[in-house]
Parts: C-alpha cells; structure tokens; sequence
C-alpha cells in the first residue's frame, strides 16, 4: 500500500497557498487566491473559436476543486499542467453555475519542494504592525515546539532589520504553525 502522493509535501503545499482546497466552498465570487494540489485529471475542450482550453482536478488531500484554464493559459502552461503533476495555481473563483466553486486559472507553476526547512523565516513590516506582536509570535511558537530556528526579517523606519529568535524559540514547521503565522502576521509573512 502507498501513501498519498502528497503526502511528504503536503506542509509545504499548505504553506504556500492561501487556503486548502477543503475551504474552497468558502471563497467570494471573484476573489483571487494561490492554491496547491495534484493534478488528478485534464480534460481539453475545443471552444467555438477553435481555441483549446482546459479543465483540471486539482486534489491537496484535504479536498478538490476544477481549475478552468483557458487558452492563453493553457499555452503557456501546457507542459507542466499534466496528469500526476503537482502544481501551484493562482486563480480567481468562479461561482457561477449551481453555486459549485471553480477556479478560473490566472497562473499555474510546477511546485517545487524544498528539502528541509531548516531555519523557519518569517516577515513583518514595524512600521504598520502593533507593538505587542512580537510577544504573540513568540506565544504562537511556544505553540508548535520543534527543531527549526525561527528568523523573523523586519522592515523598519531605520531600513530592514534580521532578527533571531533565541535557542528557546524553535519551531515545528507544518502546515498549522504557517496557517497561523499568516493570520498573525499576514499573507507577505512567510518567506518560501
């Protein structure tokens, strides 16, 4: 028996997009996110133009969604929008027929994995964020205690500042520790 095909890189999936494809339902007509999956199926479709366009499955393990790639898109990504391929697709959501989500490809990129995380780098910008989130990214990573150093790359008014967290402050990289520090500190916080 085999594991998921995803299943080694399913936190860095997590990571990178903006919502699992379990939240899908969730999404406002229009509203444009990045999101990340296995290509489970492609099926062309000849528009009446002549143009060849697409529909794709893409699965994350925590759900699916058809992604409608177009033929501008579709030129442009063909060879890597394939059965089995993992990929990360930013679209726009479509909600239009029977209220179904799907999501209409704007870019569609091969999703590289990355060995090991090793040191965990976030970011914030000081001069927007108030004074007490360093206190709740610290709570956050007491949260989540691992083996990663934890550095946090920091704009301020006297230009950008580097920090590291001290040798307490470790942190177990997975899909819930990033989930939370984009809440905390938003989407620019995670540096792939």
């Amino acid at each position: 028996v085999s594991s998921h095909p995803l299943a080694d890189v399913r936190d860095q999936l997590a990571r990178r997009a903006d919502v699992p494809l379990s939240a899908a339902d969730s999404l406002r007509e229009g509203q444009i996110v990045t999101v990340g999956g296995l290509v489970t199926g492609v099926k062309p479709f000849v528009t009446r133009k002549g143009e060849t366009m697409a529909f794709a499955e893409l699965d994350d393990t925590t759900g699916s969604i058809e992604v409608v790639v177009f033929a501008k898109t579709l030129a442009a990504v063909r060879q890597i929008l394939v059965p089995d391929a993992v990929v990360m697709v930013k679209g726009r959501a479509d909600r239009k027929n029977e209220g179904e989500v799907k999501l209409v490809a704007l870019e569609v990129t091969a999703f590289e994995a990355t060995a090991n995380f090793g040191v965990v780098r976030l970011r914030l910008d000081a001069r927007e964020t108030r004074a007490a989130i360093i206190q709740e990214l610290k709570s956050l990573i007491g949260e989540f205690p691992g083996d990663a150093p934890v550095v946090l790359e920091v704009q301020t008014t006297e230009g950008p500042k580097t920090l590291r967290f001290g040798p307490e402050f470790k942190v177990r990289p997975d899909g819930d520790f990033f989930a939370e520090a984009k809440a905390l500190l938003g989407d620019a916080a995670l540096i792939a």
